[in-house]
This record gives C-alpha cells, sequence and structure tokens, in this order.
C-alpha cells in the first residue's frame, strides 16, 4: 500500500519494523498477516488506532516500540480467540462497544495464559489508557478504559460501582472464558446499567480508550446502511413473519443458540439435533425497584445441611483417643503448658456445600391468574425464586435462577436470571419484574441445557428444581406422549450425569405426566399455589438431607 515518506518512519527502519512485526504476529496467531502502516490519508486514520482485518492489520505510523508490541499482542489475540464477522443485527452502538470491551478483555486474557510474557506490554498500554483518559471522570471513555485495566488485572483496585459490577459479573464467568457466548450477557447488562446512568457515547468522536486496541472491525459485519439497534449479536434473523421472528421481545438479545437431541419413544431412538435451545439476555425491569410482597408464612429460614457421617477430631468426648491431639497433651504437660482436654474422636457429621438450579417454566399458563387480587403464577414463582434464594445463602448454597419457554423445536427460550456466584437478592427481584410468560412448554431441550449449565458445578452434591405445571406441550407437537417421553429420558440423563431432578408442580390434574417424567418421589404438587414459595423452601430443607 503506498505511503507518503512524512507519514511514516526512515524508509529502511520502516521495512525492518514491518518485517519483524509481521514475523511476530505471524508466529503469535499461527497465520500469514500482512502488518501495513495507516497513512494519514486513510480512513480510521485520525482516530490512531489499529484497524484489523482478516489477512492483515493497519497500525498508526507515529507510534513507539512499546505500544506497536502491545497492538500486535492484542491483533494476534482477536484472531486466535475470536469469532469473526458477527452480525450486528439492530444492536445499539453503546451495545457493540460494551460487547467489544468485554471481547477485547477476554482474549486478551487467554492470551496472556498461553503467552505470559506478554502481560506486560498489555498491562502497560492498559495503565497507560487510565492515567490519559480521553474523557473527564465517569465519562464513557473513562468507564470504559477502567473497566478493562479492571478485568485484564484482577489485582488492580477500583472503587467505582459500575467497574466493580463488571469485574464481578466477568470473573463469574472465568472458567468459561474459551466460549464467547458465556460473557455476552455480561455486556448486556453493563450498557443497560450504564443507560440508566445516564451515560453518553460520543458516536462519532469515539474511539477505543485503550491506544493498543484496534477499531472492532474485524468482530463485527455491519449491514450496508450501517443501521443499529436492538436484535440479535450471533445468528442471521428468522425469515420475515416466522413464529421467531415475532416472538422475541425487541428488548432480548439473542446471546448463543444450541442444538440438543431429542428422544422419540415411537422409533425408540434419539433425534441428533433435533431441538435449539436460544439464550436470550434478560429483560429489563419492568419499573421503579419495588419489593416483592411475602404472604404470610413464607418467609425463609435458615437451613442446615449435613453430608455423610465422618470422623470428627479433637473432641471433648469421644468413641477412641485423637492419637495427634493425645501426643500435643504429653508434650504440653512436659513444658509446663495448659493442656488441651479435646483428645477424642468421634463419628460426626460435617457440612458440605450444595449447587442448586431453581429452572422456571415461563410459557403462556404462568399467565394464570389465581386470586381476586389478579396475582398470577408468574407472580408466585417470582416470589418463590427470592425466597429460595435467600435461603441457599444463608445455608451456604450455591444458587442460580433459569427460566424457560418454547415456540416449536427451533426456538426454546433460555434464560439466565441469576447465575452461581451473583448472590444479590435484590438483582435477582429487578431482573425477574422484566420476566414474562409465553409461547409452550418444551421441557426435555430445557432440562438438557440447565445441566449443560450445571458442568462446572463440581463441588458437593447437584440439584435442578424445576418449578412448573408440569405438562410438556409446544405447538409443533400433536402427540401427548411425545415430549412427555423426551422429558423424562432428559432427566435420566440428567441422573447419569450426577443432578437429581426434582419438579415442584402447580396442578394437581397431573400426578400421572409427573410420576412418569420425574419418578415416584421426584415431584411434589402445590395444592394451593399461594403455598409455592414455602412449599420450594421446604423442599430446599429436604434436599440437604439427602
Amino acid at each position: 500500500m503506498p505511503a507518503s515518506a512524512e507519514s511514516l518512519p526512515a524508509a529502511d527502519t520502516a521495512s525492518r519494523s514491518l518485517e519483524s512485526l509481521g514475523h511476530l504476529i505471524d508466529a503469535l496467531s499461527g497465520r500469514r498477516i500482512d502488518v501495513q502502516w495507516l497513512t494519514a490519508d486513510q480512513p480510521g486514520s485520525e482516530q490512531s488506532r489499529p484497524i484489523l482485518r482478516a489477512d492483515r492489520l493497519l497500525l498508526p505510523a507515529d507510534t513507539d516500540d512499546d505500544l506497536r508490541l502491545a497492538a500486535i499482542a492484542h491483533a494476534a489475540a482477536h484472531l486466535l480467540f475470536s469469532p469473526a464477522a458477527q452480525a450486528v443485527g439492530k444492536l445499539k452502538p453503546m451495545g457493540i462497544a460494551m460487547a467489544s470491551t468485554i471481547e477485547d478483555a477476554r482474549v486478551e486474557r487467554l492470551l496472556i495464559a498461553r503467552y505470559p510474557g506478554l502481560r506486560a506490554p498489555l498491562l502497560h498500554q492498559a495503565r497507560l489508557a487510565c492515567r490519559q483518559p480521553q474523557g473527564p471522570e465517569g465519562s464513557f471513555p473513562d468507564l470504559v478504559a477502567r473497566l478493562h485495566l479492571a478485568l485484564l488485572d484482577p489485582s488492580h483496585e477500583d472503587d467505582g460501582y459500575w467497574v466493580s459490577k463488571g469485574r464481578g459479573l466477568f470473573e463469574a464467568q472465568a472458567a468459561r472464558l474459551d466460549d464467547p457466548a458465556a460473557l455476552r450477557a455480561v455486556a448486556s447488562v453493563l450498557a443497560n446499567d450504564l443507560g440508566q446512568m445516564r451515560v453518553r457515547m460520543n458516536l462519532q468522536g469515539y474511539a477505543v480508550p485503550y491506544a493498543h486496541g484496534d477499531d472492532n472491525s474485524y468482530l463485527w459485519m455491519f449491514d450496508k446502511t450501517g443501521e443499529q439497534a436492538t436484535a440479535s449479536v450471533d445468528a442471521p434473523s428468522a425469515p420475515a413473519g416466522s413464529r421467531s421472528n415475532q416472538s422475541a421481545s425487541p428488548q432480548e438479545i439473542i446471546l448463543a443458540r444450541y442444538p440438543y437431541p431429542e428422544w422419540d419413544y415411537r422409533l425408540e431412538r434419539e433425534r441428533v439435533r433435533w431441538s435449539t435451545v436460544v439464550e436470550r439476555s434478560t429483560p429489563p425491569p419492568a419499573g421503579p425497584h419495588t419489593a416483592t410482597r411475602h404472604r404470610s408464612g413464607t418467609a425463609p429460614h435458615r437451613v442446615t445441611q449435613l453430608d455423610h457421617r465422618v470422623r470428627l477430631r479433637r473432641q471433648q468426648e469421644g468413641e477412641d483417643i485423637d492419637l495427634d491431639a493425645a501426643t500435643e497433651l504429653m508434650i504440653d504437660r512436659r513444658i509446663g503448658a495448659p493442656p488441651e482436654p479435646r483428645i477424642h474422636r468421634r463419628s460426626g457429621r460435617s457440612p458440605r456445600r450444595r449447587s442448586l438450579l431453581l429452572l422456571l417454566d415461563l410459557s403462556t399458563s404462568a399467565n394464570d391468574v389465581i386470586d381476586a387480587d389478579g396475582t398470577t403464577v408468574l407472580d408466585l414463582e417470582r416470589e418463590a425464586a427470592i425466597a429460595l434464594q435467600a435461603a441457599a445463602i444463608r445455608s451456604g448454597d450455591r444458587v442460580a435462577v433459569h427460566g424457560f419457554s418454547s415456540n416449536t423445536r427451533e426456538q426454546v427460550d433460555y434464560l439466565r436470571l441469576s447465575e452461581f456466584g451473583m448472590d444479590d437478592p435484590g438483582r435477582l427481584e429487578q431482573t425477574l419484574s422484566g420476566v414474562h410468560a409465553r409461547h409452550s412448554t418444551r421441557m426435555g431441550a430445557a432440562i438438557r441445557h440447565a445441566v449443560t449449565c450445571m458442568r462446572d458445578e463440581r463441588e458437593g452434591s447437584r440439584h435442578l428444581v424445576l418449578l412448573s405445571d408440569g405438562e410438556a406441550s409446544d405447538i409443533d407437537v400433536f402427540d401427548d406422549a411425545y415430549l412427555r417421553e423426551d422429558a423424562a429420558a432428559a432427566v435420566r440423563e440428567a441422573r447419569k450425569a450426577g443432578i437429581h431432578v426434582f419438579c415442584l408442580a402447580l396442578d394437581s390434574q397431573a400426578g400421572d405426566a409427573l410420576r412418569r417424567v420425574f419418578g415416584h418421589g421426584n415431584y411434589r404438587t402445590v395444592l394451593r399455589p399461594a403455598a409455592l414459595s414455602r412449599a420450594l423452601t421446604q423442599l430446599h430443607e429436604q434436599l440437604g438431607r439427602r
């Protein structure tokens, strides 16, 4: 690419520098990338940011060696770990910028794990961006720069609430950094928060605030008109007029799609990749945050959970002697120190942790009104979820709350309302306030995806509790037994994976279906819907005794 001599380093130096940088990015990324100078007459040069394409990297000419090294490393990280040319759909500019920021941190963390020597140059540029901000404190560029540093360096301290929240959400998914879709929801939440904070983004003058970061054009595929507003980030839209196109809330973003098999009892075999779970971002709260009503007797109480029997050491009384403690007692006596009398061992139980995922049925039946006050089943599900989370937190358990509904096998919508380790009852209550019930109940696919979501929960016992009317159904299935048998197969698969599945049902007429799907003793029918919260917290206590 031709360039004027005055815009570049000296000719010989420039040639050698480009050749060296090209070798470096080739070695890091394992791809042949053409490195060129970004001249003053090229689009994007006024931003002084690198431009990454699938086959080339354009670097601003007026950069020092440290910045060039960091820019090469950053570009290599994208080439190694980022999906390229993702569909923007109608995602707003701030949403794109936030998703790009999270992706930058994700791939840089992965690159540092592979090449630890690159940590220093990347951190240097991130810190420099915070010391030399593009805008005043609290502005969009300032917050993005601070967030990037906080995500890149977990030891860095930033007392800003938004930055701290972003770090917490990011670190909660740290075990899944190799999955780009795992952090999409984090970007969505943070962008929504910025909107609530009335933080503005200068669309014309915005550039990535850390100078080694590229312009993000590698990540996104914009349409010809450049329109951006609020839809899917990762997949083409459904054909116009299809059910999928009409059903999603305009405020929801598709985060990822997951194919799953279905069991066909008539053929006695699995249909491979037959259903599709569509993970969506959680909708924004319905309105001002208000406290959930707690009905009489529904307040959760502390649950003591016990593990299998163990031998407890250093006890005041017991069946036999703790030899280590007895030896220390004899030594204490000889040196004249006060002896420790607890030298026995006895059988006992020790506390343990559990992981519990509450899966809410968000199908149309949840809109049913159950009393004269206009309370719906969905209202009770919200209340029960909040009560369960509070009880689980107090007893030291890890808890997550997800929800699902379906609109044919091609669209099993799945919402991660609260994740394991995100124990903020106020946040869950606020998120639940924006959830709406719709469509049908393709239970098997939702159970399979919930099991996938629990794969990283390896400590203690694992429990999946489904809150539903107990009937699996969908508009593209006319055989009542088909989805029931598939759900039963999904429950069997979950138990083989070490996850106990239980259903709390609100339909007293669904006993036969519940028994077929979940098995004897693994379901309970709530005869009075108003008692749902109490029934759920009692179930939580019961699970602790298993």
